[in-house]
């Protein structure tokens, strides 16, 4: 088999090789923070004037515009959100907080119809005992994942900290020896980010409405973030100071997003380029 024959064949099969990779390996997520609604009000106590507004208020948008990186957009409720209608899992944590909507409201596909919308939101406490509590979401199975967008909104009125998000994503295919679906430290859970929109669109003393929203990507060069069936959020409070009756976000809606694979017809090229050269390598020996 000639020379030119065999780098051909090898070529062929790095390039199938990295369209398949693109698409199952698992990516150090992007993280991109959006906020929509500043007030632009000035602040009492000498602490100083707040941004302007960027945009005009909206009784209800489902959209959250980007107020700091102009090229990009964290997306409507997706067509394609794998977690629709799947209720998701209290592991740990105390109860939602006060009149908060049940755990099926972050996956309804719906954001509230105002800023104080209690009953459509979900307001979810961090443990007793821990930092932090536990929601978990399993997918019928696994799939390659394109993007996770969390969405929160609440108003200014002293309690800014409660439209901040603030989560560590753990995800996992469920397939690794030693996997407990349970706990994100053991066997085969990925760390795919750790979000905490207050470092980047303000806290407590901003005063601003907050209509967040925070889309977790692939990196640059890759198709999805990895292939996974199994999804924990681990939420902190969003604010070290906030009293008891604060330490919830104000949480209205969790996207699972399929990601992109290969069109089947691309593949099939592929396969049938590579086993032409095969032959005709074979051809060529005999």
């Amino acid at each position: 088999m000639s020379t030119k024959i065999i780098s051909a064949i090898v070529v062929s099969a790095l390039f199938a090789a990295l369209i398949v990779g693109l698409c199952t390996s698992p990516a150090e997520a992007t993280i991109i923070h959006y906020n929509l609604d500043y007030d632009g009000l000035t602040v009492s106590g000498g602490e100083g004037v707040i941004n302007p507004p960027l945009e005009a208020e909206e009784p209800y948008t489902a959209i959250f515009t980007n107020s700091r990186l102009l090229d990009k957009a964290v997306p409507s409720n997706s067509s394609l959100d794998l977690a629709n209608g799947i209720t998701p899992v209290l592991l740990t944590g105390d109860p939602l907080h006060g009149a908060s909507a049940p755990l099926d409201r972050l996956t309804n596909g719906a954001i509230a119809a105002n800023k104080d919308e209690v009953t459509a939101s979900v307001v979810f406490n961090h443990s007793s005992t821990t930092s932090y509590g536990r929601i978990q979401i399993i997918l019928p199975q696994a799939e390659e994942i394109g993007q996770v967008n969390t969405y929160s909104w609440h108003y200014y009125a002293g309690w800014g900290q409660r439209a901040c998000q603030k989560y560590t994503l753990y995800a996992s295919d469920g397939k690794t020896p030693g996997f407990d679906a349970a706990d994100p430290t053991s066997n085969g859970w990925d760390t795919l980010a750790s979000v905490d929109s207050m470092i980047y669109l303000g806290g407590r003393n901003t005063y601003m409405d907050g209509q967040q929203g925070i889309s977790i990507l692939p990196d640059a060069g890759q198709l999805s973030i990895g292939n996974y069936q199994y999804f924990i959020f681990e939420i902190y409070s969003p604010n070290a100071y906030a009293e008891w009756n604060q330490d919830g976000s104000f949480y209205q809606e969790i996207d699972i997003v399929k990601g992109e694979v290969p069109e089947p017809s691309t593949l099939a090229l592929l396969a049938a380029g590579l086993v032409g050269l095969l032959a005709y390598a074979w051809r060529k020996r005999k």
